[in-house]
């Protein structure tokens, strides 16, 4: 990612994480929402404690904004989209950390030392869904750099 890249990544994380407290205030993963919620298919791979409409919609949302560029005159390719996929993946990434250290009720302190309900696992004082994030990162970056150029 180049510089303004990165500027933009961190300026969308924070008014997410920002927009999302306004949302659900200290009760995260749209506990007291009046959301579906479904169990988790996934949840060995990404510990979520289940699937919330509120997030799926939101993050559709954000996924179909992030395909804008396409639409007026960005060259729809593999190395493109794998761009757009590693930008929103940091974005959801530094979203859920900046959402605990913004919200009053945690902050970055208790982020670290408190037992996160939605966030059980973790490793390295991290969650593991950060850690898997950061694989499937990785992974991203190096099939756009050495299997598409």
């Amino acid at each position: 990612m180049n510089f303004y890249l990165i500027i933009f990544t961190i300026f969308v994380s924070s008014v997410f994480a920002l927009l999302e407290i306004q949302i659900e205030g200290e009760n995260g993963w749209a506990k007291n929402l009046p959301t579906w919620k479904r169990p988790n298919p996934f949840k060995k791979i990404i510990n979520w404690p289940y699937i919330t409409g509120y997030h799926l919609f939101l993050n559709l949302f954000l996924f179909s904004v992030f395909q804008f560029p396409f639409f007026i005159g960005l060259d729809l390719n593999l190395n493109n989209e794998l761009l757009v996929a590693e930008v929103l993946l940091t974005i959801f990434i530094l979203e859920d950390f900046l959402w605990f250290a913004f919200n009053p009720k945690w902050g970055v302190n208790r982020f670290f030392k408190k037992e996160i309900p939605w966030h059980a696992n973790k490793i390295l004082y991290l969650p593991k869904n950060y850690w898997v994030g950061l694989i499937v990162l990785i992974g991203l970056d190096l099939l756009r750099k050495f299997l598409l150029h």
